[in-house]
């Protein structure tokens, strides 16, 4: 019985742990392919005016608020799967 916990704590960290890293991976990709666009953006204005021209940050775009979203979901079953398979808490 504990070594079948053992193995099914294992295989969900893991999968807890890859999810982590494609959600970093897309969110790098992500607010750099923003920056990119605001740097195209800024070329419409004239060069003068460049300076002052401002963006609404990263996080208040859709796809910034999407991460937002993704992140609290990826993290809210990190607390859950820790709490649930804690070995110092009894088995039901």
């Amino acid at each position: 019985m504990r070594e079948s916990l053992r193995r099914k704590r294992l295989v969900i960290y893991a999968l807890l742990t890859l999810s982590l890293v494609i959600y970093t991976v897309f969110l790098v990709q992500s607010f750099r392919a923003y920056e990119e666009w605001k740097q195209v953006e800024l070329l419409g204005y004239p060069s003068a005016v460049r300076p002052y021209v401002d963006f609404y940050p990263y996080w208040s775009s859709a796809q910034g608020k999407q991460m937002i979203v993704l992140g609290g979901i990826i993290g809210s079953g990190w607390v859950t799967a820790t709490i649930i398979l804690s070995p110092t808490r009894k088995v039901f």
